[in-house]
């Protein structure tokens, strides 16, 4: 075989990635929708990237797919304020229906 020459801008060497088995028995332990790859199925992927179908699971990093660390720590960050409301919200509906609710 001959060598390969080129001239590239740019290049990229990835690794194909799936779903470990354990994720995947998880998802289907807890009834979470999986995308077409096995991956966490988002609700929306523009307007609430991290929510999933079921209420208090929530989607981030490579659990939705392959990421780089950049964009892994973006959706870290980003479904920390997603958490709090979730929590928020919870709470606050207790304390409405004048439950106890301790955190």
């Amino acid at each position: 075989a001959k060598p390969l020459k080129m001239n590239l801008d740019l290049l990229v060497l990835l690794v194909g990635m799936q779903p470990s088995a354990g994720i995947t028995k998880i998802l289907n332990d807890l009834e979470v929708e999986k995308d077409a790859d096995g991956f966490l199925k988002q609700t929306d992927s523009h307007l609430s990237p991290s929510k999933t179908n079921i209420a208090g699971v929530f989607a981030v990093g490579a659990a939705t797919g392959p990421k780089t660390i950049e964009e892994t720590i973006s959706d870290a960050r980003a479904v920390t304020l997603e958490i709090s409301n979730y929590l928020h919200n919870k709470v606050a509906s207790k304390i409405l229906k004048n439950e106890s609710y301790f955190i």
